[in-house]
């Protein structure tokens, strides 16, 4: 999972380095790294959930909200459904460049949304430590 989520950063890392750039080693270059980001990020989120919902059967005191996890559930539905349409416009040779964008804009904002949840995941075991550090 650490693996995956360093590799698609690099391949963001990449993306970002060669966008505004032209010619057809620039344009690979920015493909691969759009790819990398855009398959490896959620791969690893979607391991991180399948995780968290174990640590939440396995431990009942667990501080993980059932109902954050729904949430980063319904966004790693909405990734893959954005991914089938995604493959369904190129296999159908509709795919043009404001498709493209409309795709990744929405991937994009998907992968962020779901790091929100994180956010609510880590603000409650944060507290906690909190308090025992200051016993």
């Amino acid at each position: 999972m650490l693996w995956l989520g360093v590799l698609g950063s690099i391949g963001l890392l990449i993306y970002i380095d060669f966008l505004g750039t032209t010619g057809e080693v620039y344009g690979l270059m920015r493909r691969i790294g759009a790819a990398m980001y855009f398959v490896l990020i959620p791969l690893a989120q979607s391991m991180l959930l399948y995780q968290h919902y174990k640590v939440l059967r396995k431990r009942q005191d667990s501080l993980i909200k059932p109902k954050v996890l729904q949430y980063q559930f319904v966004i790693v539905l909405l990734m893959l459904t954005i991914a089938a349409a995604s493959v369904f416009f190129v296999v159908a040779g509709k795919n043009t460049s404001e498709i493209e964008n409309i795709v990744e804009w929405n991937f994009s904002l998907l992968v962020n949304l779901y790091s929100a949840g994180m956010i609510l995941i880590w603000k409650d075991y944060r507290q906690v430590f909190n308090k025992r550090c200051s016993v």
